[in-house]
């Protein structure tokens, strides 16, 4: 037989495996963009809430008063746009409008105000669950130091 020509069975393995292979490598890329867009999109949805909080905080805090929204999340939110509010209820409506935005936008969502009165600054942690409940969740603690961990948000400034 002269002139045969073609692949042998061994040739056309060894060309399926490697078209395997680099198709599984693309899939992996593939779900890891996806994971990479979702804690983007996370991180700007808490982003964004804290700074609707933070206009209300500048809005709402006086030096009369300072860390006014310094306090325990409500759990009901106060009739605030159909009647008249006290400054505190003014702040607890923010906080619980924020807490309750940021449940409904991320996983296990949690909102965390504090106030530093010898600083005379504010401090505001968004921890939530970036899993999407795929594995057990702890909330993790969010302080300036660890702000840049996955699933925490933190923000501080100074009441001027």
């Amino acid at each position: 037989m002269s002139g045969v020509r073609g692949s042998t069975l061994i040739e056309v393995l060894i060309a399926v495996l490697v078209l395997a292979v680099g198709l599984l490598g693309f899939a992996f890329m593939q779900v890891r963009g996806l994971k990479s867009s979702t804690e983007v999109a996370q991180l700007e949805q808490a982003r964004r809430t804290v700074a609707t909080l933070y206009e209300a905080i500048q809005t709402y805090d006086d030096r009369a008063t300072p860390g006014r929204f310094a306090r325990t999340i409500p759990t009901s939110l106060p009739a605030c746009e159909t009647s008249s509010c006290s400054a505190t209820q003014w702040a607890d409506y923010h906080l619980k409008k924020a807490a309750d935005h940021l449940a409904g936008i991320l996983p296990s969502a949690a909102l965390a105000v504090s106030y530093d009165t010898t600083g005379n600054a504010y401090r505001i942690a968004v921890t939530w669950n970036p899993s999407r409940g795929t594995t057990a969740y702890t909330p993790a603690t969010c302080t300036a130091a660890s702000h840049d961990a996955e699933g925490c948000y933190f923000l501080t400034f100074r009441m001027e």
